[in-house]
C-alpha cells in the first residue's frame, strides 16, 4: 500500500509540475522600442520626468525560450539600462517579490486580457505603458502626450472592471540584478491550457490518492 501511495503521490506531483510556476535568470540586450514605436511627453507622482512611452524589445543572450523579449516597465522610478548585456531574475508575477505588481494583478491582468491585442502603433503601445503604471501607482499622472494617446489611455482604464475570468497570460516579473540602477519588467505569456487527457490522468491521480490514504489509514 505505501508503494501505491508513493506512486500515486508521484504521479499527482509529476502533472502538478508540468504546470508549476518557474523562475530563473535571463540575460538580455536592449533593442529599442518594439516596431519603433513609442510617443514623448511628461509624467508625474512617483517621477517627474520627460519619458518615452511604448514597449521594449530585448533580445535574449541566454535563459529565454525565445530569441527576443517583448515588456513594459513596471518602476517608473528608475531609467532603463539600454547598453551591454543585462541579467534579470524572473518569475511569476503571483510568487515574485515584487509586490507592486501582485498587489494589482487584477487590473494588470484585465488590462492585459482586454488590450494586449491592441499593440502594434505608437499610439496603443503608449497608451498601454501609461495606463500600467496608472494601474500600478495611485499617483501616477501624465501630460504632453498627443490627444489620441489621452483618449486610448482613458479607454484602457474606463473598461478594466469590464473584465472577469480567466487569463489568457501567464505574468512575468524580470527584477534587474541591481534594481537600485535599473527598471524592474513585466512581460507576458500564452498561458497553456491544459488538454483533456491531462486534465483525466490528475483527476485519477488524486482520486487515487485519496482511496490510497483512506486504505493505509484503516
Amino acid at each position: 500500500m505505501k508503494k501505491l501511495m508513493a506512486l500515486t503521490v508521484s504521479t499527482v506531483v509529476g502533472c502538478m509540475l508540468a504546470v508549476s510556476a518557474q523562475a530563473g535568470t535571463v540575460e538580455m540586450s536592449y533593442n529599442g522600442f518594439t516596431d519603433n514605436a513609442y510617443k514623448q511627453g511628461s509624467i508625474s507622482g512617483p517621477r517627474n520626468a520627460t519619458v518615452n512611452a511604448g514597449q521594449f524589445e530585448f533580445n535574449v543572450v541566454d535563459g529565454w525560450e525565445n530569441e527576443t523579449l517583448e515588456a513594459f516597465c513596471v518602476d517608473v522610478t528608475k531609467n532603463l539600462v539600454t547598453s551591454g548585456t543585462v541579467s534579470y531574475q524572473y518569475s511569476l508575477a503571483d510568487v515574485s517579490t515584487y509586490s507592486r505588481v501582485n498587489d494589482n494583478i487584477g487590473q494588470v491582468s484585465a488590462l492585459y486580457n482586454l488590450h494586449y491585442g491592441d499593440l502594434g502603433n505608437a499610439t496603443n503601445n503608449a497608451a498601454f505603458q501609461l495606463a500600467l503604471w496608472s494601474v500600478l501607482y495611485d499617483d501616477f499622472g501624465f501630460s504632453g502626450f498627443d490627444f489620441d494617446v489621452f483618449s486610448q489611455v482613458n479607454y484602457y482604464l474606463e473598461t478594466l472592471g469590464g473584465w472577469a475570468g480567466d487569463s489568457m497570460f501567464d505574468f512575468w516579473v524580470l527584477t534587474p540584478d541591481d534594481p537600485t540602477n535599473n527598471q524592474a519588467l513585466l512581460t507576458v505569456t500564452p498561458r497553456a491550457v491544459p488538454e483533456p487527457g491531462a486534465l483525466a490522468l490528475l483527476g485519477l491521480g488524486l482520486l487515487m490518492l485519496v482511496v490510497a490514504r483512506r486504505r493505509f489509514s484503516r
